[in-house]
């Protein structure tokens, strides 16, 4: 016959002071520690929105715009080192919505997500599955874009820009999206144009 013994430690009592650093801790450190997920997160997403250009012709300083309804983005990105999302995308800008004159251009880039992780932890145990992120994940970036524009304004444009947004998660798999850009580009023919964009999308996690 085999005998079960138990032996019942004593409880060890901790300072109040370091009960209350210890609280401190979990209480502003929990969220970073407790919730980051270093697995890369995929994201895909459409867009559409205002358009703006401005050109310059340095040549014979002349200049002339072009601004309206019809920028229109369908892209994806990648997550990694947790708080930088790499993007790359494809853009189509109609002047007049959904026919006229047309640009087409490639769009690549980075997003800096400082406050909020863009990404999704799961906890698996044998009774639940739990899945923690943020609703609100905003964000601001640098870009690269390419505008190659086929009737007006008639040429091809190169250059940098910065990017300004916040994604809402509203269901655990699928965000909305709001955007502001800003680029100066330049064109092989003497020209300079500066583009903005308001963009509101919807886009999918995976």
């Amino acid at each position: 016959m085999k005998l079960l013994q138990l032996k019942v430690l004593p409880m060890i009592q901790l300072p109040n002071k370091l009960l209350s650093l210890l609280f401190i801790f979990k209480l502003f450190c929990y969220p970073f520690v407790g919730y980051a997920d270093t697995r890369a997160h995929n994201q895909v997403y459409v867009q559409g929105g205002t358009f703006s250009f401005d050109v310059l012709n340095t040549a014979n300083d002349t200049s002339d715009s072009l601004s309206g309804f019809g920028a229109y983005t369908i892209g994806g990105g990648i997550t990694i080192f947790e708080n930088y999302l790499i993007f790359g995308g494809y853009s189509l800008i109609l002047s007049q919505g959904l026919s006229g004159s047309t640009a087409t251009g490639f769009d690549f880039g980075v997003r800096y997500y400082h406050w909020t992780r863009p990404t999704k932890v799961t906890n698996t145990t044998p009774l639940m599955v739990s899945s923690f992120f943020n609703l609100y994940n905003p964000y601001v970036g640098f870009a690269l874009r390419s505008r190659d524009f086929l009737d007006t304004l008639t040429s091809t444009y190169l250059g940098p820009g910065v990017i300004v947004g916040v994604d809402y998660r509203y269901q655990e798999d699928y965000f909305l999206n709001g955007e502001f850009r800003y680029e100066t580009l330049q064109s092989p023919a003497s020209k300079q144009a500066t583009q903005m964009n308001l963009m509101i999308g919807f886009g999918l996690y995976f």
